[in-house]
Parts: C-alpha cells; structure tokens; sequence
C-alpha cells in the first residue's frame, strides 16, 4: 500500500512517517505541498478549535519539520513534491491589497513563530511592489 496526501493531506502522510505504530500499515508514501511551516495546535489550542491535527503526547509529539530534520522517521520509501502556486487563489482572497515586505514578514512570524527569524535569513525574495505572490511559491 502506498499512502498519498496533498497538502493538509501531505501532513496526515507525515504524521503517519513519523509515528512507528502505523509502521505496518503502509510501505510507501507520497508527500505533495508538505506543509512544514504550519504548526500543529497544542492540547489546550485544541479545545478551541477541534479540527485539525494536535499534540497529543502519542502519535503528534512534536513538529513534523522537527522530527524529519533528526531523521526520526520510517526508513521507507517516500517523495516529497510541491505545487507551484497552490495557495495563490486563498492568499489574494485574503490579502486584497498590494503587500508590503514588512507585511509579508509579519506573515511569517505568525505561521512559522519562533523558526521565522531562521526562515526570513534563508528566503529573502527580492524586491517588489506587491508580496502576495511570494507567499504561494
């Protein structure tokens, strides 16, 4: 069985690399658009808002990015992909105005906390009158 998953889907395939009691549900997986820099809800965060993925203390330990980066995973066979553009459509939707760099920066902090500093060093697009398109690549 090879298991699939599209962007949220993408982290329910690495929920499932990562987590060593599905080891035998599966032999390969497929990860497109992994969605590395969205954090997982904390148990508290949870009671909030109840859909998604949280830290549960069994199966969601800690950040996927974190436990991918150790090489805490099921040595199996897998490829990660990526989209170009996907979520092109939900940010002009939600950003109607041009975007400034410090308003793309701002983005960051609040998607990627306390990884943003690190993220914003390593991926510094160049100059431009409008930022919302950067967020999508």
């Amino acid at each position: 069985v090879t298991i699939f998953g599209q962007s949220a889907g993408s982290d329910s395939v690495g929920i499932l690399m990562t987590y060593s009691g599905s080891a035998d549900l599966f032999e390969k997986g497929i990860m497109l658009s992994v969605p590395f820099t969205i954090y997982h809800k904390s148990r508290a965060d949870a009671l909030f808002v109840q859909w998604g993925p949280h830290f549960d203390g069994d199966i969601l330990t800690e950040e996927l990015v974190d436990k991918f980066a150790k090489g805490q995973f099921q040595k199996k066979p897998f490829i990660i992909g990526t989209v170009s553009e996907e979520a092109i459509l939900f940010i002009l939707g939600a950003f109607k105005g041009k975007m400034t760099k410090l308003e793309l920066d701002g983005v960051a902090v609040a998607f990627m906390r306390l990884k943003a500093g690190q993220a914003l060093r390593e991926y510094d697009p160049p100059p431009s009158s409008d930022y919302r398109p950067v967020l999508s690549q």
